[in-house]
């Protein structure tokens, strides 16, 4: 739990990676982005029991928000992308 951040889980990671093919003799792309699963990893929590049974049954998350946070120059969290 971090104050301030109720229903929140803190991800430690973050993987994700999109390719986009390329034509090898112009370097030029060839065809349509493919993203690759976006994968992250968190400290065990009560969260992830419910996430884990959600996802090995297949419930449909209708919204999955992640939200960015970064320290400011003044040293404090703040919040700077939202996806």
């Amino acid at each position: 739990y971090v104050e301030g951040h109720k229903d929140e889980m803190l991800v430690q990671e973050v993987k994700h990676v999109v390719t986009v093919p390329t034509d090898p003799q112009s370097g030029q792309p060839s065809g349509q982005r493919v993203h690759k699963p976006l994968k992250f990893t968190v400290a065990l929590n009560k969260a992830v029991p419910l996430m884990y049974n959600a996802l090995a049954s297949g419930e449909m998350l209708p919204e999955v928000k992640l939200n960015w946070y970064r320290t400011s120059v003044e040293g404090k969290q703040e919040h700077f992308f939202a996806t």
